[in-house]
């Protein structure tokens, strides 16, 4: 198989979004047809000894091997079991050498067999795409990202935003169609429509998930609030709201548990924030907080949210506490538990950028003085005395103090 590398970033338009729509609604529209079983011969038995075993890579370089002497019907079988193979290893592999190989492969794969375009493989696709991309935005947020690199995460954002919007329509729809069905009665086999739906609303959340945070990233990278609506309805189809803007009064609590379905109310929160309805994002992050079964994982990393949220929101005295708790330590004490590094630089870059902002005024960097100090002494205690040189250059001495 040709091995021609192709630019995921961009190679969608608008004519494909649409193609793509209608290749997707019509696959989920079909009758469901039992999956190829891998065949009785030589092949096939390490094909499912491989696949009993969750060896995806493996499996994926036996099934390009036997996909180069493969012809019709046979060929669209292996294709579409090898793009599984590949969207599992895109989901759980952390090696970003293997990832980007697999991506190259699997967009090779759908250019030589169309027919390999799957709802889990396009997902694990812009996925990967969206990671990178993700973390270049946090890193911009931090102001460690150049204006090139923002600008390229930006221009990703954009394009991933576009492939999701297809992506969680179609998934939508589906789920909708099947649901109309269901009301109807008109279910041959009750057990395998109830999985075929569950695995629907799978896909519209997944898709709808990603949507949420490209046009939040979007928004926040280039100052731009037009996908912020967008990206209110998105996070909506996973908090109650029913593909618009969600409310806290509908929002599912016995969800919170689930880490998507918290950090999709993260980014409510952070969307109020950008769209300056601060009020809101303050309610959002403070009741995400308070829930009993908020998702741990999403909990230990509040800090960082509820800094750039309040810090957006000019609520000093919240700020300061929040601080506070985070180090068991007044702002002005050294902590036995400072400030991680991360955590120590967007808390000085959040608030430094508030003080100089146009409608800064003396009693603000009265406020902020004591808690840019505090991350400063944070970073120091790391053995970070270069960030504390950058952060000094970029904004001045002031309110960091002459010491």
């Amino acid at each position: 198989m040709s091995r021609r590398r192709i630019d995921t970033s961009t190679r969608p338009t608008r004519t494909l979004f649409a193609a793509l729509a209608a290749v997707l609604m019509a696959c989920a529209n079909a009758k469901a047809q039992p999956e190829t079983d891998p065949d009785d011969t030589r092949d096939g038995q390490l094909e499912r000894y491989l696949q009993q075993r969750g060896l995806d890579v493996l499996l994926a370089q036996h099934l390009e091997a036997v996909l180069a002497d493969a012809t019709g019907s046979r060929r669209i079988a292996i294709a579409e079991r090898l793009g599984s193979a590949y969207a599992r290893t895109l989901a759980q592999s952390d090696d970003p050498l293997l990832q980007a190989d697999t991506i190259t492969k699997a967009g090779d794969l759908l250019e030589d067999v169309p027919a390999a375009d799957t709802f889990d493989l396009r997902i694990a696709l812009i996925k990967a795409r969206y990671l990178r991309a993700e973390e270049t935005a946090e890193r911009a947020r931090l102001l460690i990202a150049d204006d090139g690199e923002r600008a390229r995460a930006a221009e990703s954002m954009d394009s991933i935003a576009g492939e999701l919007m297809v992506l969680a329509s179609v998934a939508d729809r589906r789920v909708l169609s099947m649901q109309r069905r269901e009301r109807q009665g008109s279910i041959a086999d009750p057990v395998a429509f109830r999985a075929e739906l569950a695995e629907a609303r799978r896909q519209r959340s997944l898709a709808s998930y990603y949507a949420g945070w490209s046009g939040y990233y979007q928004s926040m990278l280039t100052g731009d609030r037009g996908p912020i609506q967008g990206a209110f309805e998105h996070f909506g189809a996973l908090l109650g709201g029913d593909g618009r803007e969600p409310t806290l009064e509908k929002m599912p609590k016995s969800l919170l548990r689930y880490e998507h379905v918290s950090r999709a109310a993260v980014g409510v929160a952070l969307c109020h924030g950008l769209n300056n309805e601060h009020r809101r994002a303050v309610d959002w992050i403070e009741a995400l907080a308070e829930a009993e079964d908020a998702n741990p994982s999403v909990l230990a990393q509040l800090f960082n949210r509820r800094v750039t949220i309040l810090t957006g929101a000019r609520r000093w005295d919240s700020l300061a506490r929040t601080v506070e708790r985070r180090r068991d330590a007044g702002l002005r004490q050294p902590s036995p538990n400072p400030l991680r590094v991360a955590e120590a630089r967007l808390l000085a870059v959040e608030v430094l950028q508030a003080v100089e902002a146009i409608d800064a005024d003396s009693a603000r960097r009265d406020a902020a003085e004591p808690i840019v100090q505090c991350a400063m002494s944070d970073l120091i205690a790391r053995n970070e005395t270069a960030q504390v040189l950058d952060l000094v250059e970029r904004f001045g001495t002031l309110p960091i103090g002459d010491d």
